[in-house]
Protein backbone atom coordinates (compact mmCIF):
# COMPACT_ATOMS: atom_id res chain seq x y z
CA UNK A 1 0.00 0.00 0.00
CA UNK A 2 1.36 3.23 -0.97
CA UNK A 3 1.20 7.04 0.58
CA UNK A 4 -1.35 7.93 -1.96
CA UNK A 5 -3.56 4.70 -1.10
CA UNK A 6 -2.97 5.88 2.45
CA UNK A 7 -4.71 9.52 2.23
CA UNK A 8 -7.57 8.40 0.66
CA UNK A 9 -8.30 5.70 2.74
CA UNK A 10 -8.14 8.79 5.76
CA UNK A 11 -10.04 11.24 3.54
CA UNK A 12 -12.82 8.56 3.25
CA UNK A 13 -12.83 8.09 6.93
CA UNK A 14 -12.42 12.13 7.35
CA UNK A 15 -15.70 12.74 5.43
CA UNK A 16 -17.97 10.57 7.96
CA UNK A 17 -17.46 13.86 10.50
CA UNK A 18 -18.92 16.96 11.44
CA UNK A 19 -17.10 19.78 10.77
CA UNK A 20 -16.43 23.16 12.54
CA UNK A 21 -14.63 26.43 11.10
CA UNK A 22 -11.49 27.40 13.14
CA UNK A 23 -12.73 30.97 12.92
CA UNK A 24 -15.75 29.56 15.29
CA UNK A 25 -13.20 28.18 17.93
CA UNK A 26 -12.51 29.64 21.25
CA UNK A 27 -9.20 31.23 20.80
CA UNK A 28 -6.16 29.69 22.74
CA UNK A 29 -8.31 26.80 23.44
CA UNK A 30 -6.24 24.68 25.80
CA UNK A 31 -3.38 26.62 25.92
CA UNK A 32 -2.80 25.11 29.60
CA UNK A 33 -2.94 20.96 29.33
CA UNK A 34 -1.88 17.63 29.73
CA UNK A 35 -0.91 15.91 26.80
CA UNK A 36 -0.85 12.51 26.06
CA UNK A 37 0.91 10.86 22.84
CA UNK A 38 1.01 7.62 20.57
CA UNK A 39 2.56 6.21 17.77
CA UNK A 40 2.00 4.52 15.53
CA UNK A 41 1.97 3.24 11.26
CA UNK A 42 -0.24 5.91 9.00
CA UNK A 43 -2.28 3.12 7.95
CA UNK A 44 -4.01 2.70 11.07
CA UNK A 45 -5.52 6.41 10.98
CA UNK A 46 -8.72 5.00 9.53
CA UNK A 47 -9.31 2.36 12.19
CA UNK A 48 -8.39 4.45 15.11
CA UNK A 49 -10.86 7.67 14.11
CA UNK A 50 -13.74 5.18 12.85
CA UNK A 51 -14.81 5.43 15.71
CA UNK A 52 -14.93 8.65 17.00
CA UNK A 53 -17.89 10.56 14.80
CA UNK A 54 -20.62 10.59 17.42
CA UNK A 55 -17.83 12.63 19.65
CA UNK A 56 -15.65 14.96 17.87
CA UNK A 57 -16.11 17.51 15.35
CA UNK A 58 -13.21 17.67 12.69
CA UNK A 59 -12.15 21.24 12.36
CA UNK A 60 -12.09 22.90 9.01
CA UNK A 61 -9.27 25.68 8.72
CA UNK A 62 -10.55 27.95 5.65
CA UNK A 63 -11.64 24.94 3.57
CA UNK A 64 -8.90 22.47 4.42
CA UNK A 65 -8.80 19.43 7.32
CA UNK A 66 -5.13 18.51 6.73
CA UNK A 67 -3.18 21.31 7.19
CA UNK A 68 0.50 22.12 6.57
CA UNK A 69 2.25 23.14 9.59
CA UNK A 70 5.94 24.70 9.79
CA UNK A 71 7.80 25.20 12.57
CA UNK A 72 11.47 26.78 13.29
CA UNK A 73 12.94 26.02 16.50
CA UNK A 74 15.23 27.91 18.32
CA UNK A 75 18.12 26.35 21.07
CA UNK A 76 21.47 27.94 23.17
CA UNK A 77 24.54 27.03 21.31
CA UNK A 78 24.79 24.27 23.89
CA UNK A 79 21.36 23.28 22.90
CA UNK A 80 20.30 23.30 26.49
CA UNK A 81 16.44 22.87 25.82
CA UNK A 82 17.83 19.42 23.72
CA UNK A 83 20.26 18.36 26.44
CA UNK A 84 17.59 18.97 29.43
CA UNK A 85 15.04 16.71 27.54
CA UNK A 86 17.51 13.99 27.00
CA UNK A 87 18.43 14.28 30.92
CA UNK A 88 14.99 14.00 31.39
CA UNK A 89 14.44 16.64 33.40
CA UNK A 90 10.75 17.66 34.03
CA UNK A 91 10.68 21.18 33.42
CA UNK A 92 11.82 21.57 29.80
CA UNK A 93 11.28 24.88 27.37
CA UNK A 94 10.46 24.79 23.63
CA UNK A 95 10.85 28.21 21.80
CA UNK A 96 9.92 27.72 18.63
CA UNK A 97 8.18 29.49 15.29
CA UNK A 98 4.97 27.98 13.83
CA UNK A 99 3.64 28.97 10.86
CA UNK A 100 -0.02 27.67 8.98
CA UNK A 101 0.84 28.35 5.21
CA UNK A 102 -2.88 27.99 4.45
CA UNK A 103 -4.15 30.73 6.35
CA UNK A 104 -0.28 33.00 6.04
CA UNK A 105 -0.13 33.48 9.51
CA UNK A 106 2.73 32.89 12.08
CA UNK A 107 3.50 32.99 15.70
CA UNK A 108 6.36 32.76 17.67
CA UNK A 109 5.52 30.52 20.47
CA UNK A 110 7.03 29.65 24.29
CA UNK A 111 6.10 25.70 25.23
CA UNK A 112 7.05 25.52 28.60
CA UNK A 113 6.17 21.56 30.19
CA UNK A 114 6.48 21.80 34.23
CA UNK A 115 6.96 18.88 37.13
CA UNK A 116 3.49 17.77 37.04
CA UNK A 117 3.40 17.61 33.60
CA UNK A 118 1.26 20.49 32.74
CA UNK A 119 1.94 21.73 28.90
CA UNK A 120 1.65 25.68 28.68
CA UNK A 121 2.02 27.14 25.96
CA UNK A 122 1.79 31.40 24.70
CA UNK A 123 2.42 32.92 21.68
CA UNK A 124 2.60 36.17 19.89
CA UNK A 125 2.19 37.44 16.19
CA UNK A 126 4.97 37.43 14.38
CA UNK A 127 6.17 38.96 11.01
CA UNK A 128 7.26 35.42 9.31
CA UNK A 129 9.85 33.29 10.73
CA UNK A 130 12.53 35.96 11.08
CA UNK A 131 15.57 35.73 13.05
CA UNK A 132 16.96 37.51 14.66
CA UNK A 133 14.12 38.42 16.42
CA UNK A 134 12.44 42.26 15.83
CA UNK A 135 12.52 43.93 19.95
CA UNK A 136 8.76 43.04 20.10
CA UNK A 137 9.37 39.32 19.59
CA UNK A 138 12.51 39.85 21.87
CA UNK A 139 10.57 41.29 24.97
CA UNK A 140 8.15 38.08 24.87
CA UNK A 141 11.13 35.90 24.60
CA UNK A 142 12.07 37.64 27.78
CA UNK A 143 8.84 37.74 29.73
CA UNK A 144 7.89 34.22 29.30
CA UNK A 145 11.44 32.42 29.56
CA UNK A 146 13.38 34.93 31.61
CA UNK A 147 16.00 32.72 32.65
CA UNK A 148 17.08 32.95 28.81
CA UNK A 149 18.03 35.89 26.60
CA UNK A 150 16.85 36.21 23.57
CA UNK A 151 20.05 37.39 21.84
CA UNK A 152 21.60 33.58 22.66
CA UNK A 153 19.41 31.83 20.90
CA UNK A 154 19.60 30.61 17.42
CA UNK A 155 17.87 28.57 14.73
CA UNK A 156 18.25 24.90 15.09
CA UNK A 157 15.81 22.49 13.65
CA UNK A 158 12.84 22.79 11.03
CA UNK A 159 10.03 20.37 11.30
CA UNK A 160 7.28 20.36 8.79
CA UNK A 161 4.16 17.78 8.65
CA UNK A 162 0.57 17.69 7.95
CA UNK A 163 -2.39 17.35 10.36
CA UNK A 164 -5.99 17.10 10.98
CA UNK A 165 -7.43 18.92 14.35
CA UNK A 166 -10.39 17.47 16.10
CA UNK A 167 -12.15 19.17 18.88
CA UNK A 168 -14.71 16.78 21.64
CA UNK A 169 -18.14 18.06 21.26
CA UNK A 170 -18.14 18.97 24.77
CA UNK A 171 -15.08 21.30 24.28
CA UNK A 172 -13.10 19.75 26.51
CA UNK A 173 -10.98 17.89 24.41
CA UNK A 174 -8.52 18.36 21.52
CA UNK A 175 -6.29 15.51 19.53
CA UNK A 176 -4.16 16.27 16.23
CA UNK A 177 -3.00 13.28 14.12
CA UNK A 178 0.10 14.30 12.31
CA UNK A 179 2.54 12.95 9.48
CA UNK A 180 4.33 13.09 6.65
CA UNK A 181 7.05 14.71 8.92
CA UNK A 182 10.10 15.89 7.52
CA UNK A 183 12.66 17.84 9.07
CA UNK A 184 16.53 19.60 8.46
CA UNK A 185 19.34 21.34 9.77
CA UNK A 186 21.22 23.46 6.89
CA UNK A 187 21.90 21.24 4.38
CA UNK A 188 21.17 18.15 6.03
CA UNK A 189 17.24 17.10 5.88
CA UNK A 190 15.71 13.31 6.63
CA UNK A 191 11.50 12.75 7.89
CA UNK A 192 9.93 9.82 9.70
CA UNK A 193 8.42 8.09 7.06
CA UNK A 194 5.17 6.43 7.53
CA UNK A 195 5.39 7.58 11.35
CA UNK A 196 2.07 8.91 12.69
CA UNK A 197 1.58 10.83 16.06
CA UNK A 198 -1.73 10.78 17.39
CA UNK A 199 -1.83 13.91 20.77
CA UNK A 200 -4.77 14.38 23.17
CA UNK A 201 -4.62 17.41 24.77
CA UNK A 202 -7.01 17.58 28.05
CA UNK A 203 -7.52 19.99 31.19
CA UNK A 204 -7.25 17.26 33.28
CA UNK A 205 -5.99 13.45 32.71
CA UNK A 206 -9.06 11.45 32.24
CA UNK A 207 -10.28 8.36 30.16
CA UNK A 208 -12.68 9.67 26.75
CA UNK A 209 -13.25 7.93 23.98
CA UNK A 210 -10.19 8.62 21.81
CA UNK A 211 -8.44 7.21 24.90
CA UNK A 212 -10.26 4.60 24.90
CA UNK A 213 -10.05 3.82 21.59
CA UNK A 214 -6.19 3.68 21.73
CA UNK A 215 -6.18 1.17 24.43
CA UNK A 216 -8.77 -1.02 22.49
CA UNK A 217 -6.32 -1.25 19.59
CA UNK A 218 -3.82 -1.86 21.80
CA UNK A 219 -2.03 1.37 21.30
CA UNK A 220 -0.44 2.97 24.22
CA UNK A 221 0.53 6.00 25.27
CA UNK A 222 4.52 7.03 24.03
CA UNK A 223 6.74 9.78 25.44
CA UNK A 224 8.50 11.38 22.10
CA UNK A 225 9.32 14.89 21.01
CA UNK A 226 10.05 15.53 17.13
CA UNK A 227 12.31 18.25 18.20
CA UNK A 228 14.71 16.37 20.26
CA UNK A 229 13.99 13.15 17.49
CA UNK A 230 15.04 15.18 14.57
CA UNK A 231 17.61 16.87 16.27
CA UNK A 232 19.07 13.43 17.31
CA UNK A 233 18.66 12.07 13.82
CA UNK A 234 20.63 14.97 12.15
CA UNK A 235 23.38 15.51 14.48
CA UNK A 236 25.01 12.10 15.67
CA UNK A 237 27.49 14.31 17.76
CA UNK A 238 24.59 14.98 20.39
CA UNK A 239 23.96 12.64 23.24
CA UNK A 240 20.58 10.44 22.87
CA UNK A 241 20.90 7.63 25.03
CA UNK A 242 17.37 7.82 26.43
CA UNK A 243 16.09 8.13 23.10
CA UNK A 244 17.30 4.83 22.23
CA UNK A 245 14.09 3.19 22.52
CA UNK A 246 11.73 5.87 20.69
CA UNK A 247 14.28 5.24 17.52
CA UNK A 248 13.67 1.66 17.96
CA UNK A 249 10.10 2.25 18.02
CA UNK A 250 10.07 4.17 15.10
CA UNK A 251 11.96 1.80 13.41
CA UNK A 252 9.63 -0.67 14.06
CA UNK A 253 6.59 1.04 13.13
CA UNK A 254 8.12 1.66 9.59
CA UNK A 255 8.51 -1.66 8.63
CA UNK A 256 4.89 -2.42 9.09
CA UNK A 257 3.59 -3.49 5.51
Amino acid sequence: MNSEIYISNLNGALAAFSQINLADMPNEVLMKRLDRKYAFHISRYPEIIGQLTDHYLLINAEGLVISPYNSLYFDTPEKIFYQNHQRGFKNRIKIRYRSYPHTKTTFLEAKVKNNKDITSKERVLADGMNWPFSIELRNFVKEKVPDFCPDTLIPTTRIDYDRIGFIAKSGDERFSLDFNIRFSMGSKSSDFGSLAILEVKQEHIHSSSVVRRMRQLGLSEFSLSKYCMAMSALDPALKSNNFKTIFKKIQKINHVK
